[in-house]
């Protein structure tokens, strides 16, 4: 299997949870409010924090898996999974960011009534 072929499945298969939530977010705005909890803000900094540490786990385990077992075939993939954990632990940190926002403003509002 080619270099290119393999980063492609590597792409498709870290790019799946992204379309997960976002299928999961566009059926939120729809209107089925119950799809992802009572607080979907929180589910879905979740979703994403733990998305970037598990691909954080693959990304680091590289090296040793490539040791221990002669696999060289994760090397070239290295620095993608890298820009896939930054690309999750960014939306997480803006989730995050989002969720504590609205809960800052939801808070002063009802101060002032």
């Amino acid at each position: 299997m080619t270099v290119f072929i393999r980063r492609c499945l590597i792409f498709s298969a870290l790019f799946m949870p992204f379309a997960y939530i976002l299928a999961q977010v566009i059926t939120l705005q729809m209107g089925d409010y119950d799809i992802l909890g009572p607080e979907p803000g929180k589910a879905i900094t979740w979703f994403t924090g733990e998305w970037a540490f598990n691909i954080l786990l693959l990304t680091l385990a590289v090296t040793p898996l490539r040791s221990w077992f002669g696999w060289k075939w994760l090397l070239p993939h290295r620095r993608m999974l890298g820009l896939f954990v930054m690309f999750y632990a960014t939306l997480h940190l803006l989730s995050y960011m989002a969720v504590s926002y609205t809960h800052l403003r939801a808070h002063e509002t009802s101060l002032h009534l």
